[in-house]
């Protein structure tokens, strides 16, 4: 499995990718430090409602899943993406808000709920396949795996 998530990983990008990283390096490590000790105190949230903290942690879950090794819910990958939002850059937001929200409104339609995280697996897969192509899901792609791999810990 580790091989798939190397490559997974290594074959990941967005618009948002490696420039954004290295203009926001020194931040990013900082706020992996920062993300950590909010998962590890269970801290509220400073920007993401609950019910976003829990679309969204649904999603970073399939992402970087539970398997043989911590994944992105373990690794309190949630607390990261709150923590870019409140400090590093709040301009996406708005895009993120906007996209659970159209995310929300296809699910009603397709399966006759508006929450990700009340699909079964199957469902929740298929649905991932709907917007994998989508700025709203590369953007939390990509918090998702500099979350998961910003703090050593």
């Amino acid at each position: 499995m580790t091989i798939l998530r190397r490559n997974f990983i290594a074959n990941t990008g967005s618009a948002l990718g490696g420039s954004w990283i290295t203009l926001r390096l020194p931040a990013i490590l900082a706020t992996g430090s920062t993300a950590s000790i909010a998962a590890r105190e269970q801290q509220a949230f400073r920007v993401l409602t609950a019910d976003e903290a829990t679309e969204y942690e649904a999603i970073a879950a399939h992402i970087i899943p539970s398997n043989d090794s911590p994944g992105a819910r373990e690794a309190g990958v949630i607390y990261f993406i709150d923590t870019v939002l409140a400090d590093i850059d709040p301009s996406i937001q708005a895009p993120l808000h906007q996209g659970l929200k159209d995310f929300r409104e296809a699910l009603l339609e397709t399966h006759g709920v508006s929450l990700f995280s009340q699909l079964n697996l199957q469902q929740q897969i298929e649905a991932l396949g709907i917007i994998e192509n989508s700025e709203f899901f590369g953007t939390l792609r990509f918090l998702t795996l500099a979350g998961m791999f910003s703090d050593p810990s």
